[in-house]
């Protein structure tokens, strides 16, 4: 199985493979992690805070830093 997440400590973010996507590893992935947290589990720790927003708010600008 090819890595799904690269990074530091603290700002671990998904990698860009086409293999992994087309394999359906994030598909497990994502339905793994949902499972944790719908039973009190902490989800992925370690996970950039800008990527948790961007899929918590299932894909809008929400990761984007704020403009003045």
């Amino acid at each position: 199985m090819p890595p799904l997440f690269e990074g530091e400590e603290g700002h671990i973010i998904p990698v860009h493979s086409v293999d992994a996507l087309s394999s359906g590893c994030f598909y497990i992935a994502g339905q793994i992690i949902a499972h944790s947290v719908l039973h009190g589990g902490v989800g992925i720790v370690g996970m950039s805070k800008a990527v948790s927003r961007y899929i918590a708010s299932e894909g809008s600008d929400a990761g984007q830093a704020s403009t003045l």
